[in-house]
Formats: structure tokens, C-alpha cells, sequence
């Protein structure tokens, strides 16, 4: 399939939420009718029905996946997520679906496209990483 080919076929953007234990608990994705967002872990289905969401197993991720040719992310970290999903359930993705990593062509169109804007933003804080350090270094 030719990136021009790729972008007839209907997309589907996705991303997941994890814990810090990698455990899965959000999948959101926008498949050109305004973004949605599925509960997957079973410990918050009652907030996510009481809260109005849709709660999903794995299955119906993946089944949704393979009814779209061409999955956007912002990173390969999605796909790997998917691939493990998909062993894990004894699914197969159709030969049909391409991935696409959004990461690099959304870098460069900030780069091109929006460095000024970027540029006026304030400076970001201390990172945690950053404020272990200092703590080591004392």
C-alpha cells in the first residue's frame, strides 16, 4: 500500500492510557465521528458506567482495529500494545490494516509549521527526572 493509497482508506486514531504497573486502563479514538473513550479495566466498570463511558474488553479493541485499514499513533509504543493484546486474545489482524506512526511527521510539521508559536511558550518547569538528580547530587 502507497502512502497516497493509505490515505483514501478510512483511519482510525488511537492512543491508551496505562497505570505505572502497565496495566491498561483507557483506549481513546476518533474514527471521523469525534473522539470516544473505552474503559478496559474490569476494577473500573461500575465508575465507568456510572459515569456514562463505554466499558470494553480487549476483544472489541481489536475487533474495531481490524475494521478500519489504517490505524494513526503517535508512537510505536501503541503498536506493540496491540500486537501483545491481539497474542494474548488469539487474534489475528487483518493483512489489510496498516499502522502509521504520527510521531515523526508531527515533529517535523511543529518544526516547519509552528516553531514560532512554540518558541513564545514559556519554559517548562523542572521534570521529575530532573529534580531526582538534584536530590542525588546534594
Amino acid at each position: 500500500m502507497t502512502n497516497r493509497d493509505s490515505l483514501q482508506k478510512p483511519l482510525l486514531y488511537i492512543d491508551f492510557e496505562a497505570n505505572k504497573a502497565g496495566e491498561l486502563f483507557l483506549f481513546g479514538f476518533d474514527r471521523g465521528e469525534g473522539y470516544e473513550v473505552w474503559v478496559l479495566n474490569e476494577e473500573l466498570r461500575g465508575w465507568a458506567q456510572a459515569k456514562g463511558y463505554h466499558f470494553a474488553e480487549e476483544t472489541e479493541v481489536l475487533d474495531l482495529i481490524n475494521e478500519h485499514s489504517v490505524v494513526v499513533a503517535y508512537f510505536q509504543a501503541e503498536r506493540f500494545i496491540l500486537e501483545h493484546m491481539a497474542e494474548n486474545n488469539g487474534h489475528h489482524f487483518s493483512s489489510s490494516v496498516c499502522y502509521l506512526d504520527a510521531r515523526k511527521v508531527s515533529v517535523i510539521w511543529a518544526g516547519r509549521c509552528r516553531k514560532a508559536i512554540f518558541d513564545l511558550l514559556p519554559t517548562l518547569g523542572k521534570t521529575l527526572a530532573e529534580k531526582t538528580d538534584l536530590k542525588k547530587n546534594r
